[in-house]
């Protein structure tokens, strides 16, 4: 069994008070020493500051010919000026006190212009305006090199910088460069990647993104695209898909590939100047026909015109859209499709790139209300019955083939009549002609053809009272 100590009140004391007076000598000695862990950050900055005059000259060279890449040498530029302004701020507080090991670890820059003053929201704010002038695949790494953050508040300061906040004085001058070449090893490297290196694939398409860099990986069958590619020799470049040479369009120090993929499936996409060159893989598949309607609302009748709505992103640099069908007329306003079924039935919509068929839709017709029918004179104008000619509908996809009449007189005798034909024959003016006043005829069972020559329909019935 462990054996145990026991300490008397007045000894426990002194304990106390020894352990007391070992964490004041720890606080002194951490207080009053030099500081030279930060002492190598003076020579570093030095260093800094010559590899980024260097870089400045290379930035400087750099000739953007994109608006985009205009854009982002003016905002790196202009956050390069800041840093510099800053940089000259602090060289001046800290003149006369480099020597001073003591000063060095001491945060009077940070606590007296970062956190307090305007200084630091100034270098958020700048240090943002950079990266949203970047692509997004840039801007994560971005944010972490340069110290930008959005953890607390201090101060006056919304965000203050990650690198410069509670930084000790002889930390400043090398931090400052490092932000700077940050800028400018970041920036460099889009011109080299992006525009320096002449190889890049500038692609003039529907739903262009700047997420993918000017490019894209995927594209619908018969979709036009230009591949734009830059040399800054002016030296044209040897291009390819599928190992399939392709002679490009010279426009200056661009020169122009106009492609358009007949058939889905997988391309490589090549290009080369010299030694350099690029490899990129092309996916391509058929568009799918969608509606903006939904699926209960696609109700289509015979001979009755029905409108949908497609949906066209996507779509628009498909070259020779058009929309057919074999048993309904198709009319296309835009991206407005007015559909005229012709048979009863099942019929297909299909979206065709001039003869390659994309996509197609299919569609129920059926017969819709009984068309309405009336007397007409020879002319086709609706009139009264002494002086009409035929029965006809007033759908002009439908047209009268016989017709039954019900003459009833006031004393309730009946007398019945058939017409093969639209036409009012001459027995059956006279008996309307005759009836006394009072009667009614009704015309009945009129049945109707389609213009397609097969669909049949019962027309609604007429009544006159005489």
């Amino acid at each position: 069994m462990a054996r145990t100590i026991t300490i008397s009140k007045s000894k426990a004391l002194n304990f106390k008070r020894l352990a007391f007076l070992y964490l004041i000598f720890f606080i002194f000695f951490f207080q009053s020493s030099p500081g030279e862990f930060v002492v190598h950050f003076q020579p570093l900055s030095k260093t800094q500051r010559t590899l980024n005059t260097q870089l400045r000259e290379r930035l400087d060279a750099v000739e953007p010919i994109e608006q985009q890449d205009f854009n982002l040498k003016t905002k790196s530029i202009e956050t390069l000026n800041f840093l510099d302004s800053l940089e000259i701020h602090y060289l001046k507080f800290s003149e006369g006190k480099t020597e001073r090991n003591s000063w060095l670890k001491e945060q009077k820059y940070t606590k007296h212009y970062i956190t307090r003053d305007k200084i630091g929201n100034a270098i958020n704010d700048k240090l943002m305006l950079l990266v949203t002038a970047f692509p997004e695949s840039y801007k994560p790494k971005l944010i972490i090199d340069l110290g930008i953050t959005n953890e607390e508040r201090i101060g006056s300061v919304k965000f203050p910088n990650r690198f410069l906040k509670e930084a000790p004085n002889g930390t400043v001058g090398a931090i400052i460069a490092h932000l700077k070449l940050v800028v400018l090893t970041q920036t460099l490297q889009y011109f080299k990647k992006e525009m320096l290196n002449a190889k890049l694939v500038n692609v003039s398409t529907a739903s262009d993104s700047a997420l993918l860099q000017g490019y894209k990986s995927n594209y619908y069958v018969g979709e036009e695209v230009v591949f734009d590619f830059f040399s800054r020799d002016s030296i044209e470049p040897i291009i390819s898909i599928n190992n399939e040479r392709i002679k490009p369009i010279v426009n200056g120090r661009h020169f122009l590939v106009y492609w358009n993929p007949n058939l889905p499936g997988d391309y490589e996409l090549k290009a080369a100047v010299d030694e350099e060159g690029i490899t990129h893989l092309l996916s391509v598949v058929k568009p799918a026909l969608r509606f903006l309607e939904t699926e209960q609302e696609i109700a289509a009748y015979l001979s009755e015109p029905l409108y949908l709505t497609f949906d066209l992103n996507g779509l628009e640099k498909i070259k020779d859209l058009r929309f057919v069908s074999k048993g309904a007329k198709v009319q296309r306003n835009g991206n407005v499709l007015t559909i005229t079924p012709e048979f009863e039935g099942r019929f297909e919509i299909d979206m065709l790139s001039g003869e390659i068929l994309l996509d197609k839709k299919s569609v129920y017709a059926l017969k819709g209300n009984p068309p309405r029918v009336a007397p007409k004179d020879i002319a086709g104008r609706e009139t009264q019955l002494k002086t009409a000619h035929c029965l006809e509908s007033t759908n002009l996809n439908w047209q009268v083939l016989n017709f039954n009449m019900t003459l009833c007189y006031p004393n309730g005798r009946k007398v019945e009549m058939t017409s093969n034909t639209r036409f009012l024959r001459n027995e059956l003016r006279t008996l309307e002609r005759t009836a006394p006043a009072g009667s009614t005829l009704l015309f009945h069972h009129i049945r109707l053809i389609n213009k397609n020559g097969v669909s049949t329909i019962m027309g609604t019935p007429i009544f006159i009272n005489k």
